[in-house]
């Protein structure tokens, strides 16, 4: 707004004079003052102009305030609103994906339970069998350790069955001591196995009678032979059974003649009663003397002898490890 100014009065002119001693004072007091009034008096008036400026001033400045504070306030709201309205969309979205999520996990949580139950009843039914795996463990732990007592009682069984072995075979051949086995003796049908007996015994002149056999039979053969059943002989005594064989093994060249069997002369052999594993052990002990060069080899009493010479000591032979560590 344009200020317009009230014109100053005109102040009287004074009239110039060259001598300033003829100027009267009261005519420049007065003339002060009345400028210094009109100066009040304008400075009053200009005042009054600046006040009411001032506010009308204020004023507009206050309505533009408010029309500006207004319009950002709208503006801004208006933003805010967008912003807000945006992340509230944001924001929704967000809880919906957080609530999907969430009944996944809800979901994978029944599962997870499920699995958990089925879990502990699979790690019950394992505790049981455990449990059962335990207690066959104990029984088989108490059962090795019976055995383990049972084997360090029969760590040497082998060796007391060996001995048992042949303690058994020396109680059976203690048991054919009375015994004689004929061999290659003719076999015929209804033949009288008594006589021929006491023939031998008259062969050889050591006498035989029918009281001194208690039984007499023939034998087959271990294996398949064509040759005659031996013939066993229990006599009544030791000692005629020992008398008996010393005469045959005297009498040289012992056959059927001297039995008084007709047919075909064929010799005789007379021997003791061995058990089928000393027979087989007789025979090895033989093969291996023979490669050996061993003079002599023989059985009395039921225990196989050799002897390399005349002078050599005799070697009793009881196993099959006699003949390899003895026989050399």
């Amino acid at each position: 707004m344009d200020l317009q100014r009230t014109p100053p009065t005109c102040i009287p002119k004074c009239t110039s004079s060259p001598d300033l001693s003829s100027i009267d004072d009261s005519c420049f007091v007065g003339m002060r003052n009345k400028e210094l009034m009109r100066k009040r008096k304008r400075d009053c008036d200009e005042g009054y102009h600046f006040t009411t400026m001032e506010e009308k001033f204020n004023e507009h400045v206050a309505a533009w305030c408010c029309k500006a504070d207004e319009s950002i306030s709208n503006t801004v709201s208006t933003a805010i609103k967008t912003a807000l309205s945006n992340e509230l969309l944001k924001v929704t979205a967000s809880l919906a994906d957080i609530n999907s999520t969430v009944l996944g996990l809800r979901s994978d949580n029944s599962s997870i339970k499920d699995s958990l139950n089925d879990v502990k009843e699979r790690l019950y039914e394992m505790d049981k069998s455990m449990c059962a795996a335990s207690d066959r463990q104990d029984l088989f732990d108490t059962r090795l350790c019976s055995l383990e007592k049972r084997n360090a009682l029969t760590e040497t069984l082998p060796e007391q069955l060996l001995k048992l072995e042949n303690k058994m075979a020396a109680m059976e051949q203690q048991s054919r001591e009375c015994n004689i086995e004929v061999a290659n003796l003719p076999e015929r049908r209804n033949e009288n196995l008594v006589g021929m007996i006491i023939n031998l015994g008259a062969a050889v002149n050591c006498p035989i009678t029918p009281a001194n056999i208690i039984a007499v039979h023939r034998v087959p053969h271990a294996t398949t032979q064509s040759r005659p059943k031996n013939v066993i002989v229990k006599l009544s005594s030791r000692i005629l059974r020992d008398n008996i064989i010393a005469a045959c093994r005297a009498k040289r060249y012992l056959n059927t003649e001297h039995l008084l069997i007709t047919g075909t002369r064929q010799a005789i052999y007379v021997n003791e009663h061995l058990t089928l594993m000393n027979k087989l052990l007789f025979r090895e002990c033989r093969e291996h003397a023979k490669k050996h060069d061993y003079a002599y080899t023989w059985v009395k009493h039921g225990t196989i002898l050799a002897r390399k010479t005349d002078t050599s000591p005799v070697l009793a032979i009881r196993t099959k490890e006699d003949i390899v560590s003895k026989l050399k």
